[in-house]
């Protein structure tokens, strides 16, 4: 699986979660870490650990 296959993936499941649920989520939030441990630079946002409204999932566009 290439890294553009992963960020894919992760995109969507970010963008589902916060679909599910109105905004980004734990979900979303567990999503970004995993990018973190591929190797990915992307910062995380710590509202998303409590579900607060400034979603992380924008930085993956």
């Amino acid at each position: 699986m290439s890294a553009s296959d992963l960020q894919r993936d992760a995109r969507f499941a970010c963008q589902s979660s916060a679909a599910r649920l109105g905004t980004a989520g734990k979900a979303c939030h567990r999503t970004i870490v995993r990018a973190h441990m591929v190797g990915w630079k992307l910062e995380m946002n710590e509202t998303a650990e409590v579900g607060g409204d400034k979603s992380p999932c924008a930085r993956l566009n």
